[in-house]
């Protein structure tokens, strides 16, 4: 009898029900356990606008059955193209090649539509609203979990998949705090038609101190972000960052211009950047974490979603081959901590080159992207596309 044949069955509790959370919930389900979710808020509201969803994220929702009606609900681009702030060309990406070598490309899709896929996948599943955690007590067999409402639950297995603020990870690891940037990202969705030449492309314009860019997630809508080592103002004032955004972007290659003046400003998110850096471990005796809480990389690769769907695959399989949840902790971080931690270096090396201020240093980058062999961008793409499980 294999050994997952001879497992218990291992009742697992999620806490948060973000894309991660909701992932792992799936890909249990789909060997058997029985995981519950519990989500904060008394809704599932989508946290940001946009989201891409590199060639290693739609490889892992193909396995959790929803690929295809990701991709009807977003948009799946053949090509990258980067620009200076005056519109010239820095590279141009095709795409292809993660099709071609991985069967998916990279798709972009609003967060609330993706959300509503993973939510229908889990069907009847197990999905608890409304529970805060507030605290995680472990005994020798099992974890209670104490929640704002006053309630307590309990189960032989957590997971805390509760974002780059876990409450999860601040009861494990409490030295283990969110590293700020002093970056300030605005993302928006906006209400507008791309022309024909950027409706299959994401684009980016790479500026002084800026970085603006963004994709069509539907026919109509255009999901963007930009980055500023300051903030422009208020974000109470979303009216006033929006004429800010304008003044700073009107003299930016299309679409810039066009998309962030058709941008509703109750659509417009503000947030300070900062990252998840590499922890000692994961886990503790029968808790681990997930996705931002253990590893929340700056959003410059596109990997915050990328690596929470490789980890829950990686939990789930760790789980089908062990069952105990010890040795299924043990199992999914050394499947997965080695490339998260790399993805998280890697992206706050971009957020460097993204930021720099200085006219001559923002010369010097410009130059050196038209200096970069395919090959060698081919090898850093394929590397992030090829699952770590």
């Amino acid at each position: 009898m294999s050994p997952a044949a001879e497992r218990p069955n291992v009742t697992v509790a999620i806490v948060g029900g973000g894309i991660g959370g909701l992932c792992a919930g799936i890909a249990l389900r789909q060997r058997g356990f029985d995981p519950t979710i519990y989500e904060a808020t008394d809704e599932l509201r989508p946290v940001g606008s946009g989201i891409v969803l590199r060639a290693n994220a739609m490889q892992v929702l193909d396995r959790l059955g929803v690929a295809d009606e990701v991709a009807d609900r977003g948009v799946e681009i053949g090509s990258v193209r980067m620009f200076d702030a005056r519109g010239r060309t820095l590279m141009d990406l095709d795409l292809g090649y993660e099709r071609e070598r991985f069967g998916h490309g990279y798709v972009y899709v609003h967060r609330a539509a993706l959300q509503r896929a993973l939510v229908e996948r889990l069907s009847d599943g197990p999905l608890r609203l409304g529970k805060e955690c507030t605290g995680v007590t472990q005994s020798d067999d099992e974890v209670t979990l104490s929640f704002a409402d006053g309630t307590e639950a309990s189960a032989p297995a957590v997971v805390g998949a509760d974002g780059i603020g876990s409450t999860v990870r601040g009861e494990l690891f409490p030295d283990a705090s969110p590293r700020p940037t002093g970056v300030v990202c605005y993302r928006g969705v906006a209400e507008t038609t791309l022309p024909a030449s950027f409706r299959e492309t994401g684009w980016q314009v790479w500026g002084q101190g800026t970085r603006v860019g963004g994709a069509a997630v539907d026919d109509d809508r255009v999901y963007w972000f930009a980055t500023f080592g300051d903030p422009l103002g208020d974000p109470e004032r979303p009216e006033q960052l929006l004429a800010a955004l304008a003044d700073r972007y009107r003299s930016y290659p299309d679409p810039v211009p066009a998309v962030v003046a058709a941008t509703d400003p109750d659509d417009l998110v503000v947030t300070e950047l900062a990252d998840v850096p590499p922890l000692a471990t994961w886990r503790d005796r029968r808790v681990a974490l997930l996705g931002d809480a253990a590893h929340a990389p700056l959003p410059y690769l596109g990997q915050g979603a990328g690596q929470a769907l490789e980890d829950a695959l990686a939990l789930a399989r760790a789980f089908d081959a062990r069952g105990n949840p010890r040795a299924a902790f043990r199992a999914y971080e050394a499947a997965r901590k080695e490339k998260s931690d790399r993805v998280v270096a890697e992206s706050r090396r971009h957020a460097r080159a993204a930021q720099l201020e200085h006219r001559w240093a923002c010369w010097l980058r410009n130059r050196l992207f038209g200096l970069v062999p395919e090959r060698a961008t081919r090898r850093q793409r394929a590397a992030i596309a090829t699952l770590s499980v």
